[in-house]
């Protein structure tokens, strides 16, 4: 178990379920989510929140505000809408070398994290993916790390990378490059277990089953999108 005060950092990747189960109930825990610039943020203070779920945690941020804005318009939304992240207080960053304050931030001081989700009545923090990684599937919109947090609590899969590849009429489609734990599995048994988890539209229609020493990285130590995306060429 892990007790105490910690960072868990993703630098990238999907925080596995199984690191998650070892946080203690109670304990004091920080998420640091997908850019680390943020880690002053959400690491500036003890107690930031508690570690309940991968996709959840306490929205009560010592010293920073958290709010959920319409991803068209902007406007600040009512709890359990979906949105975009913002941040704004003393301990965010000033800005980042070579931008303009104005292109950081919104006019009244925000950070837009590029994360989205949604906080609920009771102030935990839903996050559904990332704004630049969301597709759309016959007009509806698909989030790699949704569908990634689902394949992940299956038994038989180890790792699971999301991407969009063109389908035959042009489309987008969801393909789905996976590690497994179990090689007994087959593609057909995993979009049927895929499907007791997720919406059908959601659910890949293209897989690739490969060894963990065959994910496509980058020389910066990340899964490489585009590499996952060429397996199916």
């Amino acid at each position: 178990m892990i007790s105490g005060s910690w960072d868990l950092d993703r630098s990238g990747v999907p925080l596995l379920a199984e690191l998650v189960e070892l946080v203690e109930p109670g304990a004091d825990a920080v998420v640091v989510l997908a850019q680390q610039r943020r880690v002053a943020v959400l690491g500036a203070a003890p107690g930031v929140g508690v570690v309940v779920e991968a996709d959840r945690w306490s929205g009560d941020l010592d010293g920073a505000e958290l709010r959920v804005v319409d991803l068209d318009t902007g406007a600040p939304v009512a709890a359990d809408e979906t949105g975009e992240l913002q941040l704004r207080g003393p301990n965010l960053m000033r800005g980042i070398c070579g931008r303009t304050r104005a292109d950081v931030f919104t006019e009244d001081g925000f950070y837009p994290t590029g994360d989205v989700g949604h906080v609920d009545a009771d102030g935990f923090v839903f996050l559904t993916g990332r704004r630049d990684d969301m597709f759309k599937v016959r007009g509806a919109t698909v989030y790699p790390s949704e569908v990634e947090r689902a394949l992940h609590a299956l038994p038989a899969v180890r790792r699971a990378y999301v991407v969009d590849v063109v389908g035959a009429g042009g489309g987008a489609e969801v393909a789905a490059v996976v590690v497994l734990a179990d090689t007994d599995t087959d593609t057909d048994r995993l979009a049927s277990d895929a499907k007791q988890r997720l919406s059908s539209f959601k659910v890949p229609t293209r897989w690739c089953i490969i060894g963990a020493d065959d994910v496509p990285m980058t020389t910066t130590g990340k899964v490489d999108k585009a590499g996952l995306q060429q397996l199916f060429d």
